[in-house]
């Protein structure tokens, strides 16, 4: 069997990964996998294959998972919950080989301490902390039982991997601890006068554009996130889900044309335009807004945590950089092949709007 790290930690232990989302995903996704053979190879790294059979019980783990981190979940959405993580296995199986060739190649096994702890953290998030590994694979049973075992102790030599590989590069001194302090403080300090600055802009705008000036110009003028949101950006009905809570709070009482004071929103600062709002039932029961919006970007200040809580996240940061930098080498020096044609997947729905990352957004 296959030690196959990766394929459902994240699973395991990312809280609520899969809840709501998932009708969607299957409902925009259409798999060819279901067509192959169980014989057939889905993907080749350096020699080592995924075959569609490898596959089905890869998924058949993660409906189990899913359903012992609650079990109030019925099988049929546990078993819908996997179908939307095809790909992932796909493409967890692609990174886990490189990184268990790599080990191998090193001569690198899983360290004691790193797969006690990794034993511990997956058994937790399967509300089975009292079991063993070995129990929790019994109780799973099958070829799914066993590959849960090879995940955890891939999980754990994965680690092992990239502490070796970092090397001095993982110690945090408290000189770097100090430079962060500092580093912290300063963003902090231009987050609160750019957050400032955006608002006293923001708050003028909303009065040129009362006063009659265009929205769609102002917005391709000023706005930081998607201009062109202007002109349209939303439409909405059901005000009881509509978030955040100030922007429903402002749209019971707006009238056509109307123009809200600055609303803090998960991506900025924005002014929000009803463009039109259509009655469409005679008695008010269901009305359609239109909305336009101009936003301007607000940051977050990093909360300020002890000066070891710190060292630790200045850790985690720092391997999480070694895995990504050693990933992209073993990915663009591998060998992988597709015997049965790449387009196994449909693509999703179009992305949503970038983000701005922490430091970036700082700069």
């Amino acid at each position: 069997m296959l030690m196959w790290a990766g394929v459902v930690s994240a699973v395991l232990v990312l809280s609520g990964c899969g809840e709501g989302a998932p009708e969607v995903l299957v409902a925009e996704r259409e798999s060819l996998l279901p067509h192959l053979p169980p014989e057939a190879v889905i993907v080749s790294v350096n020699g080592e294959t995924l075959t569609r059979h490898q596959f089905d019980v890869a998924q058949s783990l993660y409906a189990t998972v899913f359903r012992m981190r609650k079990p109030s979940r019925s099988v049929e959405e546990c078993r819908r919950m996997a179908q939307a993580q095809a790909e992932n296995i796909v493409t967890d199986f692609i990174r886990s080989a490189l990184l268990r060739q790599e080990a191998a190649r090193r001569g690198i096994e899983p360290d004691a301490e790193v797969l006690a702890a990794t034993t511990k953290r997956m058994l937790g998030t399967l509300q089975r902390r009292r079991g063993t590994l070995e129990g929790v694979a019994k109780e799973i049973g099958g070829e799914e039982g066993a590959l849960f075992c090879d995940i955890v102790t891939g999980d754990a030599l994965g680690v092992t991997l990239r502490t070796a590989v970092g090397g001095d590069r993982l110690t945090v001194t408290d000189e770097d601890v100090d430079a962060e302090q500092v580093w912290i403080a300063a963003f902090n300090e231009r987050a609160v006068a750019t957050n400032a600055v955006n608002l006293a802009r923001a708050t003028a705008l909303v009065q040129e554009l009362r006063g009659g000036g265009d929205f769609a110009a102002a917005a391709a003028a000023y706005s930081d996130v998607i201009p062109e949101q202007g002109t349209d950006w939303w439409a909405e009905r059901f005000l009881e889900d509509t978030e955040p809570p100030a922007l429903a709070a402002w749209l019971k009482t707006a009238a056509e044309g109307d123009v809200s004071d600055p609303i803090e929103m998960e991506d900025g600062l924005a002014i929000v335009k009803a463009l039109a709002i259509e009655r469409e039932y005679d008695d008010d029961t269901l009305t359609l807004y239109r909305l336009a919006r101009i936003t301007f970007y607000i940051f977050e200040t990093i909360e300020i945590i002890p000066r070891e809580a710190l060292r630790e996240v200045l850790a985690d940061e720092r391997m999480k950089a070694v895995h990504r930098e050693l990933a992209k080498r073993l990915h663009d020096e591998a060998v992988i092949e597709w015997p049965s044609g790449t387009d196994l997947f449909k693509e999703l729905a179009p992305s949503q709007p970038r983000r701005v990352p922490r430091r970036e957004a700082g700069n």
